[in-house]
């Protein structure tokens, strides 16, 4: 994703135009990743009777 943003979400499907993608993502590190799928996990156990089991 990083080094190609265009080819990586192609090969999910998305067809991207070149001329108005980013020429660079930077993706977020592993653990503010984690930290914030806690943090999403707990903000949707409190306002919801659903109980988040993918964390």
């Amino acid at each position: 994703m990083e080094a190609d943003p265009v080819a990586a979400l192609g090969e999910y499907g998305f067809d991207i135009d070149p001329e108005i993608a980013p020429s660079k993502v930077e993706l977020p590190s592993k653990q503010a990743i984690a930290e914030n799928a806690e943090l999403l996990s707990r903000q949707i156990e409190a306002t919801s009777a659903w109980i988040v089991f993918c964390r």
